[in-house]
């Protein structure tokens, strides 16, 4: 299955993009949206609207309003070890819903996060990208630390993992294009 957006409703596609059904969830922008990498019915989706993040767990047919108020929500994704662990970049750092309980504040307080993402392959790496560099936690966001230094004071947009070697990530940035960087 497959999700998109246009500016007023949220699409799936049951077959990789040939057709697109419109889901339930109509008249919102949407920023940021994160399928779950076990079950592609899971969806969370963030709105221009701040701290209104929507989630439904069956493929968009309904959806459960979430509140992360009073923040901007740039970019969501799923725990790729445990499904029911969602992240959340915001304007005032990274936040974490697990299940259904509430949206806790996981650190990076203060500071605009534009990208956040779970390394695939690697339990517990976090990364967040910011307007001034990357932030990363080994511990699943218990702990972040600055770094790679030479993206330090770059507005990171995207974060990509090699498939081939896990310990490579592609950091997209604003002005210096792509950054590949090798983390042990």
């Amino acid at each position: 299955a497959s999700v998109g957006t246009n500016n007023s409703a949220v699409y799936r596609s049951p077959n990789g993009g040939i057709i697109w059904n419109e889901t339930t969830l109509k008249n919102y922008n949407i920023w940021a949206i994160a399928i779950s990498p076990q079950d592609p019915n899971s969806v969370y989706a963030a709105s221009s609207s701040p701290g209104v993040i929507f989630y439904t767990s069956d493929g968009g047919q309904n959806w459960v309003e979430t509140y992360l108020t009073p923040n901007g929500i740039y970019s969501l994704a799923f725990s790729p070890f445990d499904t029911t662990r969602v992240y959340a970049g915001t304007n005032d750092g990274v936040f974490v819903r697990v299940g259904t309980g509430n949206w806790t504040p996981l650190g990076l307080a203060g500071i605009p996060v534009s990208v956040i993402a779970a390394h695939p392959a690697r339990p517990g790496l976090l990364f967040a990208g910011t307007t001034q560099g990357v932030y990363f936690s080994v511990d699943a966001g218990s702990n972040w630390l600055a770094g790679p230094f030479q993206l330090v004071g770059d507005t990171i947009q995207s974060i990509s993992f090699d498939s081939q070697d896990s310990h490579y990530v592609y950091f997209g940035t604003k002005t210096r294009g792509i950054a590949r960087v090798y983390f042990p």
